[in-house]
């Protein structure tokens, strides 16, 4: 018998070996996670969703991840920067890069009415996107396009939380990590972070009237209480010294606060018939809506 022969001899009863071997038991199923199913319910109720509307995470909201700010007062953060969370003590964000403001928040809310159903790639013209922004198609609105596009593209997170399990989660990352421009036909594609945004799904999701956001103009206060507005059921209720410390820690004290307050943010909220009604007490205030 030559080596051919024992070869095929070992392969043989290698083969009938293998045959007799019992099968592993088949992997089950996973169900799908909670990440995905956010995700998934994401896509589907924001391709169901009147133009005027859009989604917004409730934790990009609660969080002073857009903060108001006034033109020119934009900071930047060479350092890892604690960023604070409205009554919630179980996440923990930390930022890094250029501050994000509400400017940012109604441009970020806007590209994600471009997003495709299968993946979170966004795919838009200039023109339409800055339509949709209520802007022109000029060379200064290409530029703030351009500098909002890098912003969010720049700015870093990190994002800890503690999940049902037990688990300690954490991320980072920011909001669109990469873009892609033709600058010759003005497209843009841009790839939005899932990840992040199953982040921000943790305090489930809420709906936002674009209407009325844009209809506030530049009053970054006034838009950053109507999101918050957005999140909570009417009517909402707060002390005037928990509202001052939340809203205005700024102000020396909180008579200062309420002036500018009301005329301010509760004005123009009631003007754009966001606001039905304010209850005010001798120590708390009421807004219905």
């Amino acid at each position: 018998m030559d080596w051919r022969e024992k070869f095929e001899n070992l392969r043989k009863k290698h083969a009938q070996v293998v045959k007799q071997r019992p099968l592993p038991a088949p992997t089950p199923v996973t169900t799908i996670n909670q990440a995905n199913l956010r995700m998934k319910n994401f896509k589907e109720m924001q391709g169901r969703l009147a133009r005027n509307k859009s989604i917004v995470p409730n934790l990009a909201v609660q969080s002073k991840i857009f903060v108001p700010t006034r033109k020119g007062r934009r900071k930047f953060f060479r350092e890892w920067t604690n960023v604070e969370i409205i009554g919630n003590n179980n996440i923990k964000i930390i930022t890094r890069g250029d501050q994000l403001n509400q400017l940012d928040l109604t441009g970020w809310l806007v590209l994600t009415k471009f997003l495709n159903k299968k993946d979170f790639i966004c795919t838009f013209t200039r023109y339409e996107f800055l339509k949709a922004m209520r802007k022109s198609d000029s060379s200064r609105d290409y530029q703030w396009l351009r500098s909002f596009l890098d912003r969010i593209g720049f700015t870093q997170f990190i994002i800890s939380v503690v999940n049902e399990n037990g688990e300690e989660l954490r991320y980072r990352g920011s909001l669109a990590p990469q873009d892609f421009e033709n600058k010759t036909k003005k497209h843009h594609v841009v790839q939005l972070s899932k990840v992040l945004y199953a982040f921000f799904g943790l305090e489930n999701w809420s709906l936002i009237n674009l209407d009325q956001r844009f209809a506030l103009g530049q009053n970054q206060w006034a838009q950053a209480f109507h999101a918050y507005l957005s999140t909570h059921k009417s009517p909402f209720w707060s002390t005037k010294e928990n509202l001052w410390k939340v809203w205005g820690s700024e102000y020396k004290n909180v008579n200062m606060f309420l002036k500018d307050f009301r005329r301010r943010v509760l004005k123009p909220l009631y003007d754009i018939r966001f606001i039905k009604k304010i209850d005010e007490k001798k120590t708390a205030l009421g807004v219905f809506y």
